[in-house]
């Protein structure tokens, strides 16, 4: 972390994200749903910035969550924006100050009856949470966590769409490596005695060929899967030792 930030850091206040990203965007003017979207301006990616670094410090939550919270952003994106962002605090007196002018905001706002009403809308816990008393909790949701669980069904609709043609791509592919049975035997040429290819050969030859397409198929698909799983934030996330300390001690207050 850069010095900057570290000696303007203040210890967590709880705060959801969604309370974050309604400062940060009334600080620089921005749609709150423009700010989530994927449109990449700079003035955009520098707010963006503003909210990773807020989120990170103000919660307790892992990159993966926070991503999930910013409308499905993988992990790896919210990484790389806190580390932009970190440099630009330490670059850009300018930049740093909007950081601790939205930090200020933040805190003072999670503070006031106001804040109190702001809840992160998390479409799994919601979910959980109805599924337990149907008739008498699905009344109280919120439209934001409605809106999540829409998001969130609607992705993994797209994620059974693609493990079914993967499924059906490894199917074929093994179909294609069986061995023929009883292939006939090579020809000889005449008066070479150099081999020819024999029809079953050919069939062999050409059966090959589509193996290593549709393996390739299989590859293209996994790795949409993959990226689609690491959206919804399934993605195995390593952190540093100096993460896992932090972490373990914002747990222990």
């Amino acid at each position: 972390m850069s010095g900057a930030l570290a000696e303007s850091r203040q210890p967590p206040v709880r705060v959801p994200v969604a309370l974050i990203v309604r400062v940060v965007a009334s600080q620089w003017g921005i749609d709150r749903h423009v700010l989530l979207s994927g449109r990449r301006e700079g003035r955009l990616v520098d707010a963006r910035r503003v909210v990773y670094l807020l989120a990170r410090e103000q919660t307790a939550l892992t990159t993966s969550a926070i991503g999930r919270l910013l409308g499905n952003r993988e992990h790896s994106t919210i990484k790389h924006g806190l580390d932009s962002g970190h440099r630009l605090v330490a670059a850009d007196p300018a930049f740093a100050a909007r950081v601790a002018e939205a930090r200020e905001a933040v805190i003072a706002l999670a503070a006031t009856t106001e804040g109190a009403r702001y809840r992160d809308a998390d479409a799994v816990a919601a979910a959980e949470k109805i599924m337990r008393n149907p008739n008498r909790e699905a009344l109280g949701i919120s439209v934001d966590a409605i809106v999540a669980m829409a998001d969130r069904v609607l992705a993994l609709e797209e994620i059974a769409a693609t493990a079914y043609r993967l499924l059906s791509t490894v199917d074929a592919m093994e179909r294609a490596q069986r061995p023929l049975p009883n292939p006939p035997p090579a020809q000889v040429g005449p008066n070479t005695g150099t081999p020819v290819f024999g029809a079953g050969e050919g069939v062999e030859r050409r059966a090959a060929e589509e193996a290593a397409a549709l393996a390739d198929s299989a590859r293209a698909l996994t790795d949409t899967l993959a990226g689609a799983l690491a959206a919804l934030g399934y993605a195995v996330e390593e952190e540093t030792d100096d993460e896992k300390t932090e972490a373990a001690a914002l747990c222990a207050e």
